[in-house]
């Protein structure tokens, strides 16, 4: 249901554009990014002048290619016309419409297809609006490749929903009460709610009755708007997912294009101050992860600032170091109390010392509590396991009952270490994958991390997890809130990310 209200905000979210030069006997067109859908939209002033609209379509074959992402889960596509009675501005309105749907369940790489009828409101006390019900029409089979006929008919407090598959000779007529319902729109669109599944190319036929006449969508009088949508991803608002080409010259037939299906996203927190860069998941059962691991190329560091005077903490601005590697946590929500354990690599530069840094395998143990507010960590080397700039590394940690292994892979230089670390009373409810600086933080330049978490015995993205989960995004900061290092935005696999250096300014 919460995915089924985040696609009900995105269809109030239409973001004009552009208005269209097209020209002819209706309405100019004016074309529109939308997150709502994709397909064509025709508004009238008037309550009650439009009473039908017919839309006819051959069923397009799906592919569900986010079958194996959690962001992917319920990516679908549903055809069909609708009526609109509300607001030219879709402040308020009520939306019916009815068609058919190829829905991917989770983790399935084949799709479902079936007929459904959908109610969309807004209202003045819920302007987020509210959905429902989305019924599946049950007995009308759908298979790709079958001829589809729908439309919807109002009359004086009722509307009329008519089914029809020409090629199985299914159909399907119901009239639903609907007092006080006076169209003044109509409407024949591919909606998806949350990520499109993939789909071939489609033409629709629309044709819509006003005031008694009926035409093409496209064919009515310029007192009339006529809208032409694109979809567009509401995670950004800016990735075209289907395009629906201009009309032909009837005036009611168009085409629709699938683009892409980018992962539906929930929205990742980025928090001002951080001694950290790089994802952190946080989740709220203590146990639910069990395991995290992070993939990149060992980035070569440059020493600056080497030479410095000691400051009020007793460490000196030039002592550099740049760890990279994921880690499991454990502790509450806003990390004031917390366990962590990293395994990973680390580029030091030595205090007055212009040479080239030394590269180590480490694990990090840091903490912080009520007694020490502050943290503390303690920092151990791997003995034997070489690491030089350009090799690439694996690391992971994975928790049982019995402790973490942790594993550190170069398949470079053929290196491999595998540690048991016994941890009493550490139950994981988070995991990362991060760039941290001890003390201050060396020039790295730039590098890429792919990181994988297991929660609740399924493995994904790290940004897979978002939702119910927090995932936080973090950027190495200075005592003045300037930036030392900074994470990008997650790649569509919610795996992926770079780490860019910015500045060597010291931290304290």
């Amino acid at each position: 249901m919460a995915v089924l209200a985040v696609a009900l905000l995105a269809f109030l979210a239409v973001f004009p554009v552009a208005a269209a030069s097209d020209s002819g006997r209706g309405a100019s067109v004016t074309t529109q990014d939308s997150t709502a859908g994709a397909g064509y939209v025709l508004l009238n002033g008037q309550k009650g002048s439009v009473s039908a609209v017919f839309d006819s379509y051959t069923q397009p074959a799906a592919s569900c290619p986010n079958s194996t992402s959690l962001g992917g889960t319920g990516d679908n596509i549903q055809i069909g016309p609708g009526l609109y009675a509300g607001r030219l501005d879709f402040a308020r309105f009520l939306f019916l419409g009815v068609g058919t749907e190829a829905f991917c369940p989770q983790f399935s790489p084949t799709p479902i297809y079936f007929a459904y009828f959908i109610r969309l409101a807004t209202v003045p006390s819920d302007p987020f609006g509210d959905v429902g019900p989305i019924t599946q029409i049950v007995g009308f089979t759908v298979n790709p490749g079958d001829a589809i006929g729908a439309a919807l008919i109002s009359s004086p407090n009722r509307v009329t929903l008519v089914l029809e598959d020409h090629t199985s000779g299914e159909t399907f007529v119901r009239s639903i009460d609907q007092p006080g319902y006076e169209p003044n729109g109509a409407a024949c669109l591919l909606l998806p709610w949350g990520t499109p599944v993939r789909f071939a190319d489609f033409t629709q036929r629309c044709r819509v009755t006003v005031d008694g006449a009926t035409h093409g969508i496209g064919d009515f009088p310029p007192a009339n708007v006529l809208l032409r949508w694109i979809l567009v991803s509401f995670i950004d608002g800016t990735t075209v997912q289907a395009v629906a080409a201009r009309l032909t010259v009837d005036g009611s037939t168009f085409t629709t294009s699938w683009v892409t299906s980018k992962p539906f996203q929930p929205p990742i927190f980025v928090p001002r101050d951080s001694n950290l860069s790089g994802y952190v998941l946080l989740t709220p059962r203590h146990g639910s992860v069990t395991a995290v691991s992070d993939s990149y190329v060992q980035p070569r560091a440059q020493c600056v600032n080497t030479e410095a005077t000691e400051n009020a903490t007793g460490h000196y601005p030039g002592d550099q170091a740049a760890l990279v590697g994921p880690g499991l946590y454990s502790g509450n929500s806003n990390r004031t109390r917390f366990e962590q354990i990293q395994v990973g690599t680390e580029a030091m530069c030595p205090l007055f010392f212009d040479g080239a840094p030394s590269y180590l395998a480490v694990v990090l143990l840091s903490s912080r509590s009520v007694s020490e507010p502050g943290g503390d960590y303690f920092l151990h080397i791997v003995p034997g396991f070489p690491i030089h700039p350009g090799d690439v590394i694996h690391s992971s940690l994975r928790w049982s009952s019995g402790g973490i292994t942790l594993r550190l892979v170069d398949p470079t230089d053929h290196e491999r270490a595998d540690l048991t670390l016994l941890a009493p009373g550490f139950v994981p409810n988070g995991a990362a994958c991060l760039l941290r600086p001890i003390y201050n933080l060396a020039n790295f330049t730039r590098f890429t991390q792919s990181c994988e978490a297991t929660v609740g015995g399924v493995t994904g993205g790290i940004g897979d997890f978002a939702g119910p989960n927090s995932v936080l995004r973090f950027d190495v900061t200075n005592a003045t809130g300037g930036v030392q290092a900074r994470a990008s935005p997650l790649s569509d696999d919610g795996s992926t990310f770079s780490t860019t250096w910015v500045t060597s300014e010291p931290l304290e």
